[in-house]
C-alpha cells in the first residue's frame, strides 16, 4: 500500500465527521518558509472548535516492526514542525475563513500501530510487542505529545486519536476530556 491508499482510506474514514482540506499550506511565522500539511480537518458537530493536522505516512516506509526507527522518528519531526507554523492557505468553506494565519490544535499521524500508539493493558501489549521498536515508537509519540503531535490508530473496533498514548477522540463517540485538557508545553522545533 502506498501513501495515496492510506489517504483514501483516511478520507473514508474521517470524512463522515470532519470537514477535510486537502494539501494545506504551513508558513512558519519568522522565517517564512512553507511546509504542505496533509490535512486540515474541522470538527462537522463543532464539539471541537478550531483545526486539526493530520499527517498521511505509508507505515512501510518505517519498517513496521523491522528496526527503521529513524523515518518513524523523521515523521513525528515533520508532524512537530507543523505545530510552530500557521495556516497559510484559504479554505473553500467561508466558515473556517477566519482560521487563516492561526495555528492548529494538534497533528495526528496516520496510520499508527496501535502497539506503537496506545496504551493497551499489560497482557494485550506484552503479547502484542515483537521487538525494541514498539517501545521506542511509544517512546516517541510520549514525548511528542508535549508539543500538540499524537497518533491515529485502529483498535479492535474503532480509530483512536491519541495524545501521549491514551485516548483524545473516537471516532464513534468524539473526544475525550483528554483532547480538552492536554497542555502543549512548547512549539519549539523538532531539531531536524
Amino acid at each position: 500500500m502506498d501513501e495515496k491508499k492510506y489517504s483514501d482510506q483516511f478520507v473514508e474514514l474521517f470524512s463522515p465527521h470532519f470537514d477535510l482540506f486537502p494539501a494545506v499550506h504551513m508558513r512558519h511565522p519568522v522565517a517564512g518558509n512553507d511546509l504542505v500539511i496533509d490535512f486540515i480537518g474541522f470538527q462537522k458537530n463543532q464539539e471541537i472548535i478550531g483545526p486539526i493536522g493530520f499527517e498521511i505516512k505509508d507505515p512501510m516506509r518505517w519498517g513496521g516492526n523491522s528496526g527503521r526507527f529513524g523515518t518513524f522518528t523523521d515523521a513525528l519531526a515533520q508532524s512537530i514542525d507543523y505545530q510552530q507554523r500557521v495556516i497559510n492557505s484559504q479554505f473553500k468553506d467561508s466558515k473556517y475563513a477566519l482560521y487563516f494565519n492561526s495555528r492548529i490544535r494538534y497533528t495526528f499521524l496516520f496510520p499508527v500501530e496501535s502497539s506503537w500508539g496506545y496504551h493497551f493493558d499489560r497482557t494485550e501489549l506484552t503479547a502484542n510487542r515483537l521487538d525494541h521498536a514498539n517501545d521506542w515508537a511509544a517512546g516517541a509519540l510520549r514525548l511528542s505529545g508535549k508539543y500538540g503531535v499524537g497518533a491515529a490508530c485502529k483498535t479492535k473496533y474503532d480509530w483512536v486519536l491519541t495524545l501521549g498514548c491514551h485516548p483524545a477522540f473516537w471516532l464513534s463517540s468524539g473526544p475525550t476530556p483528554l483532547f480538552y485538557k492536554h497542555a502543549v508545553n512548547t512549539r519549539t522545533g523538532s531539531a531536524k
